[in-house]
């Protein structure tokens, strides 16, 4: 008498192997996607935060902030530090502390970048992890992700606009590219 087992077949196990895989790997996929999706949304909250603290301030005293590289500490930081500036009704929000996503830090200094009279306020995502040389650039942002963020703060073109980046700019003062290569600079004015 021959007994029949109910069970799964190879073929079968295989085929249910590689459909689960297949799903997983479909799953890791959007979940990559929606992670960066989520640090480009706090990279550009972070941005605008810088943006908004940078006005009031100018609005209150007068007078634009004093530069805060990505090295700037609790003791150079304008948004803590009244520095004797008249209209001072802080402190601010700081920035020496904020690190944007990908591990760098965020600088600031005022400069006319298109040498026109009007003194912008360039907000810096630095490739530099803060409180380290300028060299130490592992912080670096994907090419990717500095074209998301000039596509939605700007012209979707690193190489001009108010957000540039990776290189590609020419508002250093001889006319060179201001950031490097995983960096990007969003110019804004008042």
């Amino acid at each position: 008498m021959r007994t029949h087992w109910n069970g799964f077949t190879l073929i079968e196990l295989l085929v249910v192997i590689t459909i689960i895989g297949v799903l997983a790997s479909v799953t890791l996929a959007s979940l990559n996607e929606a992670r960066e999706g989520a640090k480009v949304t706090s990279a550009l909250n972070d941005l605008r935060g810088i943006k908004t603290r940078s006005s009031i301030f100018l609005n209150q005293t007068n007078t634009y902030p004093s530069d805060c590289y990505a090295s700037c500490g609790p003791d150079d930081d304008p948004f803590v530090n009244s520095f004797g500036i008249d209209g001072w009704k802080g402190p601010y929000p700081p920035m020496w502390n904020l690190v944007h996503p990908w591990g760098g830090g965020y600088g600031m200094i005022t400069y006319d970048a298109n040498q026109d009279g009007t003194i912008e306020i360039l907000i810096y995502m630095d490739d530099d992890e803060p409180f380290t040389n300028f060299s130490n650039n592992q912080g670096r942002i994907p090419l990717e992700t500095l074209l998301k963020l000039d596509e939605i703060l700007d012209d979707g073109d690193l190489s001009t606009g108010n957000f540039v980046g990776d290189g590609r700019d020419s508002i250093g003062s001889g006319g060179g590219a201001l950031s490097v290569e995983g960096e990007a600079i969003w110019a804004t004015t008042y």
